[in-house]
């Protein structure tokens, strides 16, 4: 077990320095950048990597402290506070809340999870950068069965991302905005979850696995 657990702790130094790496290079070639639009471009690369290092953190975490998964509500406010540090600095001041519950899941639900609401809280500030957003997490009622009792029940939860800058945030964005879509679109698929958008409530949203419970 000590073993195993070396080898673990070894894997996961080797991921976070290439991690470290890669933000490095991001920065290095960022320096260069032409225009404004060549900057912005390599800002929302980093982002993505910023959010994958979050979930690496809290998988890293988890196996440290024997938890059953990420900490979803965690992993959600940290990323929250990297973006709405990362988006001031090209938007201004940007307004990001979490009103997640309780719940565990597994890194494969958690890096689309991060990428989901890394991307849609871009997209809302890209359309208006004054529109507060809001990520909510909301655990559904596990419908208990008789006929598999003893056994462990996944339970879901709905993930949702609100603003009204994601209110008629196609015709905002007019180009840019296919990008955005096809992404959203691909992560809802990793979760194996239709994505849903309300475009007059400004919210898209998908269903998310959670750990099972016994």
């Amino acid at each position: 077990i000590m073993v195993q657990r070396g080898l673990t702790r070894e894997v996961h130094h080797r991921v976070k320095n290439n991690l470290q790496i890669i933000a490095s290079l991001i920065n290095l070639h960022s320096r260069d950048a032409r225009n404004a639009e060549e900057m912005t471009a390599y800002r929302t690369i980093q982002r993505r990597v910023d959010a994958l290092a979050v979930v690496h953190r809290y998988l890293h975490a988890e196996e440290e402290d024997g938890a059953q998964g990420i900490a979803a509500a965690g992993m959600l406010g940290e990323i929250s506070i990297g973006l709405r540090h990362s988006l001031s600095h090209d938007h201004g001041t940007i307004q990001v809340s979490v009103d997640a519950d309780a719940a565990q899941i597994t890194q494969d639900i958690a890096v689309p999870v991060a990428f989901f609401v890394t991307e849609l809280v871009e997209l809302s500030s890209v359309a208006d950068s004054q529109a507060p957003i809001t990520i909510t997490l909301t655990r559904e009622a596990v419908q208990s069965d008789n006929t598999q009792q003893g056994m462990a029940q996944q339970g879901m939860a709905q993930l949702r991302v609100q603003s009204a800058g994601l209110i008629g945030c196609e015709a905002a964005l007019g180009d840019r905005y296919p990008s955005y879509q096809r992404v959203l679109s691909g992560l809802a698929r990793q979760l194996r979850q239709p994505l849903v958008q309300d475009d007059a409530a400004g919210q898209f949203s998908v269903a998310i696995a959670l750990i099972a419970e016994d």
